[in-house]
């Protein structure tokens, strides 16, 4: 006769089983291959990294005193202001500067004028974002150079003397000359440095009383690291879970591509702006793609879309609740899966440019698309989503029922035998109600029996020395997890647990003998472990589940073994 002792956890009789000469339990290597593809973007690159100085960091020049801000401004000494007195104003560079390594203060004017000229501008009238109009070079002599420290870094105050002219003017770093250290500006950071307009450096200088504005470069208005490239933004379907049929067997169109100019809009009239939508994000469609997650063999395939250019003209058949794409954007239309795992992608958008010059030269288009993405990117990809028809109980029942707590896991037994040998575990599970509730027996779906080989590739048993939780057992970068080994396993009916089963409601599993157990036990279950309806799912069916790869499967959920109350036994003969 056996004897039911309550237990708090399954390590309680396990590790009574274990001997201290027995081996480590089985440690099972992870798939991080084909999980890095899943989630991440497959993007390649044929630019090579450089010591170029980027952004507006301190290889930058500067104005450190005044002039630098419209708060402190330069007096002018030209027009009716201070006729013919000369002006100084420092312009502050790194000590590693290559031209400061010139001997004399006549040699390095000298190289110091082959790269920096200084202009006097003016706007065009009511257009702001339109590049302003430089005048021919403002002549100036270089007086000193003072050496300063800023915290740990070393400048050199380059002191300039020059007439101040009665407007606002720039100083222009020539990135194609430019260099520190031997190396080139590369402030948009696209690994090309020194290339004109896009890593040139603009100073603003500012004079009292001036009326011509702020200075706008070539290419359009700057950001505090230079050049500003347009933005091809890539997204995706929606995601989505519904009960509504109709979502799944019509079809949907919706955005997934739109372009944001360096401020064109400003100046242009709506039909001039929408002319250059059309053309400039007209010609990036045919690098648009659409792919859906195979879930046989967990690779990414193009799916049937039609991928088009939307002007917001075209009349479109929606679903209810489902709004139409904004006008002038790249759409895609296509009928969602009632289990489908989506991403939009962009390829062969290695430096991307428009088609025509604008705002004084070709721009430069950068992608975004959730994930980090760089101008020398080949491939671009969205953050899958996924689309779902969720369980519909009324009626007759429809939908996919995902079992994502242990709600339906009732307990365990637990044979002790003889220590280290044949120890069997009991996992008893409730029956799931799928269909009508009003009779909700005659809807009861009992477990569908797997073979040992099959549990054992969809079920483990994850042990760790401290406790774990939905939240932190899968830890990417860990090559192996510590799973407890089970040598058969058989199903059965059992009224320990349900008095009126009518299928099967217990697995009992052998495990192997000899194992070395740890603390704490849950168990990981793949879609593969099944009820006796193909409708209810076990695992982890978010996108983040397509990346959790063991032994060959993926979308593991985690699920703790309840570990309180009578339905956790040790049975001791």
């Amino acid at each position: 006769m056996k004897t039911a002792i309550k237990i708090t956890a399954l390590a309680a009789v396990l590790i009574l089983a274990a001997v201290s000469c027995a081996p480590d339990a089985d440690f099972t290597k992870m798939d991080w291959g084909k999980a890095n593809d899943a989630a991440s973007p497959t993007s390649t690159s044929t630019a090579a990294d450089t010591a170029a100085y980027r952004g507006n960091g301190r290889f930058v020049p500067t104005i450190p005193g005044t002039g630098g801000t419209s708060s402190d401004p330069l007096t002018a000494t030209t027009g009716t202001t201070n006729p013919g007195i000369l002006y100084e104003f420092d312009i502050r560079f790194p000590a590693e500067a290559d031209f400061l390594r010139k001997q004399s203060i006549a040699e390095i004017e000298n190289a110091l004028k082959d790269f920096m000229t200084l202009y006097s501008y003016t706007n065009p009238a009511g257009h702001s974002n339109t590049p302003s109009d430089r005048s021919t070079g403002i002549d100036y002599t270089l007086m000193r150079r003072t050496p300063t420290t800023v915290g740990s870094n070393g400048f050199v105050d380059i002191t300039i003397h020059l007439n101040i002219p009665a407007s606002n003017f720039v100083v222009k770093i020539d990135s194609t000359k430019y260099t520190v250290k031997g190396n080139k500006l590369d402030r948009n950071g696209d690994r090309k440095p020194g290339e004109e307009f896009y890593d040139d450096a603009y100073i603003q200088v500012y004079v009292d009383e001036s009326t011509n504005g702020t200075f706008v470069p070539p290419g359009g208005p700057h950001t505090s690291n230079g050049y500003q490239a347009w933005a091809l933004t890539l997204t995706n379907v929606s995601a989505f879970i519904s009960t509504t049929d109709a979502h799944f067997t019509q079809e949907r169109t919706v955005s997934v591509a739109t372009l944001a100019p360096n401020g064109i809009n400003i100046n242009l009239g709506t039909a001039e702006y929408n002319a250059v939508i059309d053309e400039e994000l007209g010609a990036l469609v045919e690098k648009i793609s659409f792919e859906k997650f195979d879930l046989n063999d967990r690779t990414w395939k193009p799916v049937e879309a039609n991928i088009r250019y939307f002007d917001g003209t075209e009349v479109l058949t929606q679903p209810t609740g489902v709004l139409n794409p904004a006008a002038r954007s790249i759409v895609l239309t296509y009928t969602p899966d009632a289990l489908g795992y989506y991403r939009t992608v962009a390829t062969d958008i290695e430096y991307l440019e428009t088609v025509k010059p604008y705002q004084g030269c070709i721009q430069k288009i950068d992608v975004t698309s959730g994930i980090a993405t760089r101008a020398w990117n080949d491939t671009v990809v969205t953050t899958p989503v996924r689309t779902a028809k969720d369980y519909l109980s009324t009626g007759t029942g429809t939908g996919w029922r995902f079992i994502t707590t242990q709600a339906f896991i009732n307990g365990a037994l637990m044979d002790s035998a003889v220590a280290g040998n044949n120890i069997t575990v009991e996992l008893f599970f409730n029956p799931i109600n799928y269909g009508t509730e009003t009779t909700p027996d005659s809807a009861f779906v009992w477990l569908k029996e797997l073979s040992t080989a099959e549990f054992n590739r969809n079920v483990k048993i994850l042990q760790s020395g401290t406790a774990l939780t939905s939240g932190n057992w899968y830890t990417p970068g860990t090559s192996t997890y510590n799973f407890i080994k089970v040598k058969d396993v058989s199903y059965s009916r059992s009224n320990y647990v349900n008095q009126n089963q009518q299928g099967f409601n217990c697995i009992t599993l052998t495990l192997e003998p000899g194992q070395n157990l740890e603390d704490f036990q849950y168990l990981l279950i793949a879609p593969g472990f099944q009820y006796a309806h193909e409708n209810i799912l076990f695992g982890d069916h978010t996108t983040t589940g397509l990346a959790r790869i063991i032994d060959g499967q993926n979308r593991w959920g985690f699920y703790e073994i309840p570990d309180t109350g009578p339905s956790i036994h040790a049975v001791v003969d």
